[in-house]
């Protein structure tokens, strides 16, 4: 996946990567979660040590239910809206 996706990873945002670049992903399981920062995510976000944050954990299937991304994105969640769209399943 790393080769397919190239020197854009440290560019975009996976799940915009992985859109233009076609591969799909049959389901997503999010985990939403409260923390703080850590000292080292303090230094790279410029914060303070401590200071609230929300933290989402992501799998990612594919179709034939293999978990083939895996990954974690922090946020102040006084700056970050979630859109979620959840689809009833037909039977």
């Amino acid at each position: 996946l790393a080769r397919r996706l190239g020197a854009d990873l440290g560019n975009e945002i996976i799940f915009t990567l992985l859109k233009k670049k076609r591969i799909p992903i049959a389901s997503l399981r999010c985990e939403f979660s409260a923390s703080t920062l850590s000292e080292d995510e303090a230094r790279l976000l410029q914060m303070p040590t401590g200071f609230p944050i929300f933290r989402v954990d992501y799998t990612g299937v594919d179709r034939r239910g293999a978990a083939f991304i895996l990954g974690e994105t922090i946020c102040r969640p006084d700056r970050f809206v979630f859109e979620i769209i959840l689809p009833r399943r037909t039977r």
